[in-house]
């Protein structure tokens, strides 16, 4: 998992964070994943993996992982009526994914797996009827994993 040698204390840091997180969730407290850093075992560049770390490493379902990284990011900004949900008059940055990310978290560590990308309402990437002609449709026809 490590990659390389790493002290006895970073590694120990690390293994316990399953059950810190464990405390934290029992306690009803909001832990979401991200952020901006670089660490050695999840360097800048590789952040999609960190839905995959709450999943496999600290016990938390894909729906509850997307839900940390949507909705409670609004929620803990005091902004959960303007951010954090696809919604009319909120504001939002959306990726369509190819496949179900409830099914299989790891989608979005593949960028041929995010079909639509739009940031502050201007598309970074936009749908495309290209290769398989499903894209623009299937953009249009995003569930959101809550319903």
């Amino acid at each position: 998992m490590w990659g390389k040698p790493y002290s006895a204390e970073r590694r120990r840091g690390v293994e316990t964070a399953p059950v810190v997180y464990g405390e934290l969730r029992k306690r009803g407290l909001r832990v979401l994943p991200g952020g901006d850093y670089g660490f050695a075992w999840n360097p800048q560049g590789t952040n999609a993996r960190d839905f995959e770390h709450f999943v496999d490493i600290l016990g938390y379902t894909p729906a509850e992982t997307l839900s940390a990284a949507t909705m409670l990011g609004g929620q803990m900004m005091d902004m959960g009526d303007e951010l954090g949900l696809v919604k009319p008059g909120y504001l939002a940055d959306l990726l369509v994914v190819r496949g179900n990310p409830i099914e299989n978290i790891k989608l979005f560590q593949d960028r041929d797996n995010l079909v639509v990308i739009m940031k502050d309402g201007v598309y970074h990437k936009a749908p495309t009827g290209a290769g398989n002609g499903h894209a623009a449709a299937g953009a249009a026809r995003v569930k959101s994993v809550w319903e």
